[in-house]
């Protein structure tokens, strides 16, 4: 394993080009709408490429370092080549320089000098360029974002635009519509794919905003602002700029903050009167400050004046009902008011607006100079699969119509116990009320409760203290615990992590107001029920297996990852699931938290002086080497649980291992997919020592893309809808170099549907034709649901896990609870 040349290559899956006639469970196909743009030129646009090189000489690879030497010389530039960009080893421009160039640029101590040749290559784009030919795409996608910022209404937050003049007054916040874009590969070539966003920026200023902790002198009330408010996005008042909290400083303010302007030592207060023709009103206030790196690559420290900032973001003691129902009436649109927007894109293009900073050149201008023309799509295919055929408990065809369901495992509530604040007495009753006539369209019996009253405003330090009494660690006589909590519902991570973590037994913590929810008392206690059942290791139903699955053991696996953040310590919680029977609704899982910092502090080696200046290719040398460790203890951590579970799948199965295994994969992009490799790598390292077939497969239920469903009744072609569950999309739209596919698996009656992604990246299955209807059927049986969810079972599982993990800080999971759904 020393030696990188005797390790197995890993190739991702090319497009298998299934031929959609060809499957039996497709029933109809049809004609979508898609998100996506044609790039047109009006006229040729013609190119000039340079090339240059580098003294003295740096690695190909090192993208850091030629970026820096660029922005250092980008206004020189920019007067000889006007619009420009770089990529590769090569300079390409609009403009014709029939000379050689040097710029001379320092980075840390180091001087170099870029030697641009004259130009040697005449380039010519046409319109078919841009759908097969990488550079034409590029310097479209720079086009593009160049007439957009040409627009004055139109202000840039990394990738999102955001539209200034139709901001909205929503609580203390004002809320602008905006869209992102990109370019997508597709079957048909290279489209820009429009999608529709938002941005909220807080009305009160920073310094309002701090107020909120308390007394900012206080050095406990500083701490607490600094942990909270490290990474989160801010606007100034006075530009189209945005930043990123590093620290608030409580030692500087406007007074005693000097630097120089214009060959002048100034304090703040007086450059802001002459940069920006603003009076500072608090001159004591802290500063915001800014870590960034200057031209050079030199460490630069930038001061913000919290009167002028506005938070970019939502807190959560923001959100309530009232506050969502108004964002949903902007967010949430139907799918005509979504295609409208989407089309508004092109208006952007065409505003005629001028805008001094922008040298009198409107985006109009802009697009009619660079001969560029914007129009949406034709449809794209589609097709319908087959409805899913779930069965019950006595292997029939369930009707969803019926009144008494036969659940494929049903678990008997008798022996629990209801712990409840001594203000809900009316309230303990009636949950077991309605849980017991709930219970009985499932034929699930269910008790009477242990009752446990606990006094009004009890911590969790003592709900935890009186659940000891009834499951201590090790054998209990009761089988599960309910909670339910009135205004203390704080205390709910402290239950979980005692439950799950310390103790390991089942429990379900309620709060009262979610009984009262629209959709009827009865309606939530029949889900908080079905829940319960779950946990107990019941089931819902299973699914009728394709003819060709018939025989074959199969071993569902289902992995997710959330960023998880403690103060300074930042790493990430992994969940990992794996069905364990033939129905997929047993399941063994494990938790696993992997500390970013932990890994870097154990990784440094060299003591360096304080003040010395370490070298770029150092810098981006150990960030490499610290991502590379991060993954190895990644991709361990999931191999060694696959192989855990192949134990606990034998174990389940009289001895018997899977002939397959297929792995669901969340928490990677399609771009981050190389890291995978050595992930890959064990698994199938593992599964071949066990001679087991598999695929793994990315997914996306993030997807930028929207579908919608014309229609198809005469003078009914204008309207679109939201596809029926089924939607299968398998070419078109999906990248024509990768195994991928798209499906809508459930109805959905309010707003717009976003389908999931499937990128089927590995695996030696070689059968490609079933995976996307068992996919659709796997999204049918998640025990917490009774209807379709966005992914199968497993992958919810997963997600379900990982986010408890990431949010409520979970451990490992306790013995007692790694086989069976108890977290859900």
């Amino acid at each position: 394993m020393d030696n990188m040349e005797t390790l197995k290559p890993i190739n991702f899956l090319q497009n298998p080009h299934i031929n959609a006639k060809s499957l039996d469970y497709i029933e109809q196909q049809v004609g979508i709408y898609a998100n996506l743009f044609e790039i047109k030129l009006t006229k040729p646009l013609k190119i000039y490429e340079y090339a240059y090189e580098v003294n003295p000489e740096i690695a190909d690879e090192n993208i850091q370092i030629r970026q820096k030497l660029f922005k250092v010389g980008y206004r020189e530039l920019k007067s000889k080549y006007g619009f420009f960009f770089v990529s590769g080893n090569s300079l390409y421009s609009f403009k014709k320089v029939e000379e050689i160039y040097i710029i001379k640029a320092r980075l840390r101590k180091t001087d170099y000098e870029v030697k641009i040749s004259k130009f040697f290559k005449e380039k010519t784009i046409k319109d078919e360029d841009i759908k097969k030919d990488e550079l034409s795409k590029h310097l479209i996608e720079l086009i593009i974002k160049d007439i957009l910022l040409a627009n004055p209404n139109i202000e840039r937050f990394k990738d999102t635009y955001i539209m200034k003049n139709k901001g909205k007054k929503i609580g203390p916040f004002h809320f602008y519509p905006g869209f992102r874009i990109s370019f997508v590969e597709t079957d048909k070539g290279k489209f820009l794919n429009v999608v529709i966003t938002q941005k909220f920026i807080r009305d009160e200023n920073i310094l309002k905003y701090l107020e909120k902790y308390g007394n900012i002198n206080n050095k406990e009330v500083q701490k607490e602002i600094n942990s909270q408010m490290k990474g989160r996005s801010f606007k100034v008042c006075y530009a189209k700029r945005n930043y990123r909290i590093d620290e608030i400083i409580f030692d500087r303010n406007p007074t005693n903050q000097t630097f120089n302007y214009e060959g002048t030592t100034i304090n703040l207060i007086k450059y802001y009167e002459k940069a920006h023709n603003k009076k500072i009103v608090n001159k004591d206030q802290p500063l915001i400050l800014v870590r960034k790196k200057d031209a050079q690559g030199d460490p630069l420290n930038l001061y913000f004046v919290p009167e002028f900032c506005h938070l970019v973001s939502i807190d959560d003691e923001d959100i309530n009902a009232e506050f969502m129902d108004e964002v949903s009436s902007f967010t949430k649109m139907e799918p005509n008011q979504k295609v409208e927007r989407i089309n508004e894109f092109i208006k952007l293009l065409q505003d005629k607006t001028e805008d001094d900073t922008n040298e009198k050149w409107s985006s109009k201008k802009k697009s009619d100079f660079y001969g560029i023309k914007i129009i949406p799509t034709e449809l794209f295919k589609a097709y319908y699969m087959k409805e899913t055929k779930l069965l019950d408990g006595n292997n029939r065809i369930v009707d969803k119509r019926s009144k008494d369901v036969n659940l494929v495992k049903n678990i008997n509530l008798y022996k629990w116990v209801l712990f409840y604040e001594e203000n809900q007495d009316n309230n303990e009753g009636f949950l077991y009320e309605k849980l017991f006539q709930a219970s009985r369209r499932y034929h699930i019996n269910i008790g009477k409760p242990k009752k446990i009253k606990m006094p009004y405003g009890a911590n969790a330090n003592k709900w935890i203290n009186e659940a000891n009494k009834y499951f201590g660690e090790g054998k209990s006589e009761y089988d599960f615990a309910i909670f339910l909590l009135g205004d203390n519902y704080n205390i709910y991570p402290k239950l979980k992590v005692h439950s799950l973590c310390t103790n390991g037994y089942i429990s379900q913590v309620i709060k009262v107001d979610t009984l009262w929810k629209e959709g009827g008392i009865m309606s939530i206690c029949s889900k908080i029920l079905l829940q319960i059942n779950a946990k107990l290791g019941g089931a819902l139903y299973t699914i009728q297996k394709d003819k060709a699955l018939k025989g074959k053991k199969i071993m569902i696996v289902g992995v997710d990852s959330s960023k998880h953040k403690d103060k300074n310590n930042y790493g990430t919680g992994v969940a990992m699931v794996a069905s364990i029977n033939d129905s997929f609704t047993d399941f063994y899982n494990k938790v696993k938290i992997i500390n970013k910092e932990k890994i870097s502090k154990e990784d440094k080696e060299e003591k360096e002086e304080e003040n010395e200046a370490k070298s770029l290719e150092k810098e981006e040398e150990k960030r490499r080497k610290n991502q590379e460790i991060f993954n190895e203890q990644f991709h361990f951590c999931i191999n060694e649980f696959i192989g855990e579970a192949l134990e606990v799948y034998k174990k389940n199965n009289k001895g018997k291992k899977p002939d397959w295994i297929i792995i669901y994969r969340q928490g990677v992009s399609l771009q981050q997919k190389e890291f995978l490799k050595g992930e890959i790598r064990e698994i199938d390292n593992t599964c071949s020592t066990n001679n087991i077939l598999y695929y793994y497969i990315l997914v996306n239920t993030k997807s930028t893309f929207k579908f919608f469903q014309p229609g198809e009744e005469e003078g009914d072609e204008d309207n679109y809808y939201n596809s029926w569950p089924g939607l299968l999309v398998l070419d078109g739209v999906i990248n024509r170099n990768f195994f991928e596919f798209y499906i809508q698996p459930q109805q959905v009656t309010q707003g717009s549907a976003t389908p999931t992604c499937f990128h089927v990246a590995y695996g030696n299955l070689n059968f490609p034709e079933f995976i996307p209807k068992f996919t659709f059927d796997l999204c049918h049986i998640y025990s917490n649901w009774e209807g379709a969810v966005r992914m199968p079972n497993v992958i919810k599982c997963a997600e379900k896990l990982s986010k408890m993990t990431a949010k409520y800080k979970l451990n490992e999971l306790n013995d007692n609870l790694k086989i069976g759904q108890a977290y859900l």
